[in-house]
């Protein structure tokens, strides 16, 4: 997984990555937050969100969208 420069990330690498990332800590969330006190959330993310490794362009934008 993860691919060397922005034009090598193939739709289905993006896809995965961000179902993976993003949606599921959304249906996380939307399943968690009605029985939590406000508040209650913290992300945490990565330092490929400030320090994005080539290779890892889709990942560290998921990151990004947590952060």
């Amino acid at each position: 997984m993860g691919s060397k420069y922005f034009d090598e990330i193939s739709s289905e690498e993006f896809d995965r990555t961000f179902k993976t990332n993003i949606y599921a800590m959304f249906y996380l969330y939307k399943a968690a937050v009605p029985h939590m006190q406000p508040g209650s959330i913290i992300n945490t993310a990565s330092i490929n969100a400030a320090e994005p490794k080539p290779k890892l362009l889709a990942y560290s934008a998921t990151k990004v969208a947590i952060k």
